[in-house]
């Protein structure tokens, strides 16, 4: 939280204005978004991600119903 005003009122722009890129509005972001599902390496990556996220969670979500209910372990020991 230290930094946020530090950012926004100590740091200036280092880059010239005439480099500057200005963005394309919502269709180029819907067409790299699109460009983005229609790569096969990147969305074989992403769905990798995905499953092992969800296993994560899942285990999180569950792992104190299987230790508590099914293995007997205390509430306050979890």
């Amino acid at each position: 939280l230290v930094c946020i005003p530090a950012v926004l009122f100590g740091l200036g722009e280092t880059l010239p204005p005439e480099k500057r890129e200005h963005g394309g509005g919502l269709a180029l972001v819907g067409s790299d978004y699109l460009a983005l599902l229609m790569d096969k390496p990147f969305m074989a990556f992403a769905l990798a991600n995905a499953l092992i996220s969800c296993a994560m969670f899942a285990y999180i979500t569950g792992s104190p119903f299987v230790f508590i209910e099914l293995h007997g372990l205390a509430p306050e020991s979890y």
